[in-house]
């Protein structure tokens, strides 16, 4: 994303990690199938020598450089074999047979079976070599690196942290590998989902960054970025919003404000923005990343898709609608053109049909939404959160055209699969919950309503979610309205409208819906004076937002 800086970062990283592949161990005494074949169609035991086993050594290195993997595994196989067998001494050749063969695996993909010989190298170093540091380290990364080709994270921060120690242990103190070291270990925790974890880790490579480099070398641009998503994933919008600016300004004061990895930072500025409701914000340094996206890459090219998909998702919240669709619509097509039947379409259709449903067109966000789910299937895709937010989606499209039973059998589909991935549990089963009380409510089954509302506010107290808390609120006056309970509702939304003030302030858009819903019941009740109130207030967002000329 950062062209210069990771190109410089590259450079660096390679004085330390520079020689091997970077493989993934296993179990030291499980061998590849390819291992052990090789090891049956090499040189027959009786007419090896030393000689000729250094030869095997030799034209396995020469294998290795020329890309010839299979070859390589052979020769250094014929190696290790004879290595045994003749009670060869020399463990430093032995040492990196075993390294090389494990990293010609790796290049050919067999991850777990490269984790035995890389394994049997490090015993190896550790045991007989130990003061070659350099050697151990480079073995110590492989192995990590191995485990996380395999999603094995645990393993992969095991021997991350073991090489972040040999580095503060035997290299000067503003080496550059100790700042990998803890960018790397941010990274796995990232992808562990300890998010926590990942921010200390980060944190220590920027702190590490400022001792090498001061506190305003461009370098530093990358590791403010991975702070600032952690941020997001820890849902501080604010903090990931200082973050990545103080990230593009070491960028611009660097490359300009019209590098490409100036459009990034702007970017993800406006998703930050975007969720922390700043729409207006938002949408100018999405338009600003667009713009400079454009310039670079041209308006036919695949890579301004981020940029345009980030401007379509802010028009999207500011009930801009056609023009957010159409954006979606252009990065499809680009998939199409570029892609083919590829995984990204997924998302590009489900945004599609949510803005379909938005405009009004059911029954075709309905077969966007089944051609999605088509090619999930079709391609074999193993994501467990496609299939739940796609059901989700189109459920609503079902309840628009008042088919009921196909409305809650999509969402009975997305409400199982949340239910059997506890790590997204809580968060999206409120959504889930609020869209079966909607469903019940125009069923007018308003005991079933009541009943669902009531498990997604327990859940959103739970872990404090106070806009779902807020949406929960605003539910339960609908369905005391429905009741007849008229007094109790409007209550129950004043009680609504107060909190969602205080999270997002007076004239925002989320509360667009809420006044609208306000102003229909004092008119429903010829209180013409409430509704008035409330009518003022939904033009005091057209205005603080200028939704007007935005839909122009």
């Amino acid at each position: 994303m950062f062209a210069l800086t990771k190109k410089f970062a590259r450079q660096e990283i390679g004085r330390i990690f520079k020689t091997q592949a970077t493989p993934r161990l296993i179990a030291p005494k499980v061998l590849s199938s390819l291992f052990i074949k090789n090891l049956h169609t090499s040189i027959p035991l009786n007419q090896l020598t030393e000689r000729a086993m250094m030869t095997s050594f030799d034209q396995g290195k020469e294998c290795f450089n020329k890309g010839l993997y299979e070859k390589a595994v052979s020769e250094y196989n014929t190696y290790i074999s004879g290595y045994y067998s003749l009670g060869l001494q020399n463990t430093e050749k032995l040492a990196e047979a075993y390294e090389r063969s494990g990293s010609a695996l790796y290049h050919l993909k067999e991850y777990s079976s490269c984790l035995n010989p890389l394994l049997e190298a490090l015993s190896i170093r550790e045991k007989y070599l130990p003061d070659n540091k350099t050697d151990i380290m480079r073995n110590v990364n492989a192995i990590s690196l191995a485990y996380e080709h395999l999603k094995d994270y645990q393993n992969a921060i095991k021997y991350a942290r073991n090489f972040l120690q040999l580095a503060l242990d035997n290299l000067e103190e503003k080496d550059l590998a100790i700042v990998n070291a803890y960018s790397r270990l941010g990274l796995l925790s990232e992808k562990a989902k300890n998010y926590f974890q990942s921010l200390a880790f980060y944190t220590n490579a920027l702190q590490q960054s400022i001792k090498i480099f001061g506190e305003s070398h461009p370098f530093l641009a990358p590791i403010y970025n991975s702070i600032g998503n952690t941020h997001m994933k820890l849902n501080d919008f604010q903090s990931a919003a200082d973050n990545f600016t103080r990230g593009l300004e070491l960028t611009i004061h660097q490359q300009g404000e019209n590098d490409i990895a100036a459009a990034s930072f702007f970017n993800n500025l406006s998703v930050a923005y975007r969720n922390m409701g700043q729409l207006t914000g938002s949408l100018d340094y999405a338009l600003r990343g667009l713009e400079i996206a454009y310039y670079y890459f041209g308006s036919e090219s695949l890579a301004i898709v981020p940029f345009s998909n980030s401007v379509a998702y802010t028009y999207k919240e500011l009930r801009v609608y056609e023009k957010s669709l159409a954006l979606f619509i252009m990065g499809l097509k680009l998939q199409e053109q570029y892609l083919g039947k590829d995984s990204s379409m997924i998302t590009s259709l489900t945004n599609v049909g949510i803005l379909l449903v938005l405009i009004g067109k059911y029954e075709k966000a309905i077969e966007d939404f089944k051609r999605a789910l088509q090619i999930h299937k079709d391609l074999g895709i193993k994501d467990l959160n496609t299939i739940p937010i796609i059901n989700y989606h189109m459920s609503l499209s079902y309840l628009k055209l008042q088919k009921y039973d196909e409305a809650l059998n999509c969402l009975d589909v997305s409400t199982q699969c949340y239910l059997e991935q506890n790590e997204f549990e809580n968060d999206q089963l409120i959504l889930n919950y609020y869209r079966y009380a909607t469903i019940y409510l125009e069923m007018m089954n308003l005991t079933q309503a009541r009943e669902y509302v009531q498990k997604g506010m327990n859940i959103s107290k739970e872990k404090k979610k106070q806009g779902d808390i807020a949406d929960g609120l605003e539910l339960m006056g609908e369905i005391l309205y429905k009741e007849g309970n008229k007094n109790e509702a409007i209550a129950k939304l004043k009680e609504a409208e107060k909190l969602k003030v205080s999270i997002y302030g007076k004239n925002n858009i989320k509360l667009h819906d809420l006044f609208e819903k306000m102003e229909n019941i004092y008119r429903s009740e010829n209180n013409l004076k409430e509704a008035e109130s409330y009518a003022k207030k939904i033009s005091k967002i057209h205005s603080a937002y200028n939704l007007e000329s935005l839909a122009l």
